[in-house]
């Protein structure tokens, strides 16, 4: 096996998250162009791709180790020229109605109040177990509701599916003509009233099913409405208060809250918009307000694993939980996931997204968990104007975080050497232009520890078959610390220490080097077997891929490193 670049790295940090990025002359050149290149779209100087005097907007850069949480490392403001209300400069404690993104903050509620993701909705909520209905709503629990996978419709009583002010035009378009009596009695824009909690029930049962439960991931609005239902029934208190409880007020997200939001601090824009509306049930799925400063706060509670109760918790959120047909996009409870190839070139970047609309308004709040860093889009005015934010926000952030990631990632690259008085134990590390650390070189007495790792692979790597090629072995950090003391070499004084563990990754191709005169399209090239490879093979009970790098506590400064498997210090 003979192969370029890594196929197959392991998922998360591929070198560690860097620090201090609102120092870094990366992030400080990347700010500059980005704010420049605001303006000059503002001034229409170039082409922006959305009508300007009519669009207003707030974006923020959020790293996890902001100096002040309560603020974005970055952040960039417009007022469209064209508002009639609301506040007269945008700044991040400016109101916007953030749609679906709402579905985000009603999860960490869900999951923050402890409810039981296999408990199922007829427990809570009795009345979807009476009469007759299509979906089989015994089947469904919390845990499918939050995560798309419930195969019920994606609204209900919200009205957003139904557009009866767009009649005349269904008709003109050659649909067949209808009376108001041919729409439901409640819940429709422009005709008639929200639905009670008993209408939306009862429109519920007359649903058909999407798709059977768990098959596919179907995009839901209802989802959320009827999760704080049952919540409501579980924990004795409305939506409104358990957000507060559990969320807003830890956080101190202060301007947070179902809509209507505060007009004097309000973006509204000049076109048709639902500013002010009364989302009512719909309120946990995509009728909340909100400011960049606010979900600010949110991202860095995250991006610190903070927000839940363990750091373990944090990471099972920050996880795919179903596919869809694309390679490049999973879904999560309830993130929108989008596995990026082109933003930095050499690697596969793991962007979590939320993404919302409400009628004149548009959000979009992103996690890059591997980096530590978050960012948020809030807009007034028309349509799509976010994807082209946060597309611009992350093409032209990322790139720069990486960079400065790649910089601080340095001292652990070079030669090491045991001293002299030791076994010679020799290893050498260097950051090309693939992902994480390229090992160069590791001899023992002479030896050649890496031919020998590829010498031993056939009798060791059992059922994976194939050849490992040692020209490109990387190292990965494990995400795995702990604190101790530690002498370095030539000193007689310990100091206090951190050991941070990093793992040789193997990528190998199960039928490389086989020949068969058996038909093959060449599927199992494409098996992803390294991760069946991690701690895999011992020597002396210690595994083969275990480096271990020394970090003064204190400063970062890395003080030596140790390589188990060899009984080296170096």
């Amino acid at each position: 096996l003979t192969t370029a670049t890594p196929s197959c790295p392991p998922s998360g940090p591929l070198l560690p998250r860097p620090r201090s990025l609102s120092t870094s002359p990366f992030l400080q050149g990347a700010f500059t162009n980005l704010t420049n290149t605001l303006n000059t779209a503002l001034a229409e100087e170039i082409g922006a791709g959305w009508h300007i005097p009519n669009t207003s907007f707030s974006l923020a850069f959020i790293t996890h180790d902001d100096p002040s949480p309560n603020h974005p490392t970055w952040e960039f403001h417009h007022r469209g020229s064209a508002n009639p209300r609301g506040v007269a400069a945008v700044d991040g404690e400016s109101q916007y109605l953030i749609g679906s993104t709402s579905k985000l903050l009603s999860d960490v509620l869900v999951e923050k109040a402890g409810v039981d993701a296999k408990r199922r909705m007829t427990e809570w909520v009795p009345e979807l177990a009476k009469g007759e209905s299509k979906i089989r709503w015994e089947e469904i629990t919390f845990g499918e509701l939050r995560q798309h996978l419930a195969g019920i419709p994606p609204n209900c009583e919200s009205g957003f599916s139904e557009y009866y002010y767009l009649l005349e035009f269904f008709e003109r378009l050659g649909f067949p003509h209808l009376t108001p009596a041919d729409f439901p009695e409640c819940g429709i824009i422009g005709l008639n009233g929200d639905c009670t909690r008993e209408q939306t029930l009862q429109r519920v049962l007359d649903l058909y099913p999407v798709a059977p439960v768990n098959q596919r991931v179907v995009y839901s609005q209802l989802s959320f409405t009827l999760i704080s239902y049952a919540m409501n029934a579980s924990l004795g208190k409305n939506y409104s208060e358990l957000l507060e409880e559990y969320v807003t007020k830890p956080l101190a997200m202060t301007s947070t809250r179902p809509s209507p939001g505060d007009d004097s601090k309000a973006v509204i824009p000049p076109v048709e918009n639902s500013w002010g509306s009364d989302y009512g049930d719909n309120a946990p799925g995509g009728g909340l307000v909100s400011t960049t400063n606010d979900l600010a706060r949110l991202v860095h509670s995250i991006l610190n694993y903070a927000i839940f109760d363990t750091e373990a918790a944090v990471k099972r959120w920050l996880k795919p939980t179903s596919e869809t047909t694309s390679p490049t996009t999973s879904v999560g409870r309830p993130w929108e996931i989008i596995r990026s190839p082109t933003v930095i070139p050499r690697q596969m970047t793991d962007i979590y997204s939320k993404s919302g609309g409400a009628y004149g308004y548009g959000s979009h709040l992103s996690i890059v968990d591997q980096y530590g860093v978050g960012f948020v889009v809030l807009k007034a005015g028309p349509p799509t104007v976010e994807y082209i934010m946060i597309d611009t926000l992350l093409s032209t952030i990322l790139p720069a975080v990486e960079e400065e990631t790649r910089l601080q990632a340095q001292k652990y690259a070079g030669a090491f050497a045991s001293p002299a008085n030791t076994t010679a134990v020799q290893a050498n590390f260097t950051i090309d232009e693939g992902p994480g650390l390229r090992l160069g070189g590791l001899t023992r007495n002479g030896s050649d520890i890496v031919a020998g790792i590829e010498g031993i692979w056939p009798y060791t790597a059992l059922g994976v078959g194939g050849n490992l090629s040692t020209d490109n072995l990387r190292l990965y950090p494990a995400g795995i610390y702990e604190k101790s003391t530690y002498t370095p070499a030539g000193s007689n004084k310990s100091i206090p220490v951190i050991f941070e563990d990093w793992r040789l990754n193997f990528d190998a191709v199960p039928n490389e080097g086989v020949k068969s005169d058996l038909p093959s399209s060449g599927v199992m090239n494409d098996f992803c077997v390294s991760w069946q490879m991690i701690d895999w093979v011992y020597y002396g009970g210690e595994p083969i891929d275990r480096f271990v790098y020394v970090l003064d506590e204190k400063t970062n400064e890395l003080v030596g490193l140790e390589i188990p498997f060899l009984r080296a210090s170096l």
